[in-house]
């Protein structure tokens, strides 16, 4: 779940890039630095793709991209972009999901992760839901709860949300998961 402390994001902008198969990057900042480093990362991933014959696993693409946001930081035009990238590593068979900030800053894999203040509603809720082993069904309902939650609690009125499931057999997008409260 992506929302950015008390101030509601505007659907007027894509949110979330797909960078490859199993790969999908979600931001949030300026506009333009978003639309800026998304596009760069993509085109970026699919040449090293092109010249190498294969993707890029998921903790690399996500090392890289640390690496080049904090060499960006010295430059007068730095991106101004916080990004969740999640990803399936299909020769591990692994699940990989890590949060940097526009200071380059990691929070290294984790099995769940939120941003923002509704965010605190949906660690408690994953603590207590969250199984290696659910299903996708169990884990869109644990998600479910964690939207219902936030919209009860925060003070933004939240309309929908935007799901994306990533497994070993690829990525899909699930629209119109609204909180019912």
């Amino acid at each position: 779940m992506y929302m950015y402390g008390a101030l509601k994001l505007s659907k007027e902008y894509e949110r979330d890039y797909k960078l490859g198969k199993r790969l999908y990057m979600i931001c949030g900042g300026e506009s333009g630095d978003m639309d800026s480093f998304a596009t760069w990362a993509k085109a970026n991933i699919d040449l090293y793709e092109r010249r190498n014959g294969y993707e890029m696993r998921p903790h690399a693409v996500q090392h890289w991209l640390r690496k080049s946001m904090a060499e960006n930081l010295r430059s007068e035009d730095m991106w101004r972009v916080n990004c969740i990238i999640g990803g399936y590593d299909s020769l591990d068979k692994t699940t990989f999901m890590s949060m940097m900030d526009h200071y380059a800053t990691n929070l290294p894999c984790q099995d769940y992760m939120f941003s923002g203040f509704p965010g605190n509603f949906g660690y408690s809720i994953m603590d207590n839901l969250y199984k290696p082993d659910m299903t996708e069904e169990e884990g869109l309902d644990a998600v479910k709860k964690c939207i219902d939650q936030s919209a009860k609690r925060s003070i933004i009125h939240l309309t929908g949300f935007r799901v994306i499931v990533i497994n070993a057999e690829g990525s899909k997008v699930i629209e119109g998961f609204k909180p019912e409260i």
